[in-house]
């Protein structure tokens, strides 16, 4: 007597549930670690220069809108506290730089008067954010 072997039909199949799951870590830990940094809602347009470069700007911001309306980071303050705004920085931080974005429609004489309050309290270093110009191809 002869007795058939019966094959057993085996059913391949490839387990993705581990790939899954270490894709999905990946995704988490890539979005705990990278930054972001917000901007506050002030719509600025903000002046051109060649001569620009790039930084990191994770200092206090000094930001003046086309109306000559003055925020302190996103804070909306009038021109008469923003003596005392940067005295408590100075002190807080101990910083000598400072970072200011102005709209390029903006008075002269408040980017000045901003400048100048900054420098009276030891501000030595007043970044000015521009947008960069970008080259023409000819």
């Amino acid at each position: 007597m002869f007795f058939e072997k019966k094959e057993k039909k085996r059913n391949l199949t490839i387990n993705i549930t581990p790939l899954i799951d270490v894709i999905f870590l990946l995704l988490i830990f890539f979005m705990v670690s990278s930054t972001f940094v917000e901007q506050p809602g002030i719509e600025l347009s903000l002046p051109k220069a060649k001569t620009s470069s790039i930084k990191r700007a994770e200092e206090t911001i000094i930001t003046i809108d086309k109306d000559g309306s003055i925020y302190f980071n996103a804070d909306k303050i009038k021109s008469t506290q923003l003596y005392n705004k940067l005295a408590e920085l100075q002190l807080k931080k101990n910083k000598k730089q400072l970072v200011m974005q102005a709209d390029e429609n903006v008075a002269y004489k408040t980017v000045v008067f901003v400048m100048d309050t900054a420098r009276e309290l030891g501000f030595t270093d007043i970044l000015a954010l521009t947008t960069k110009v970008e080259k023409n191809s000819e």
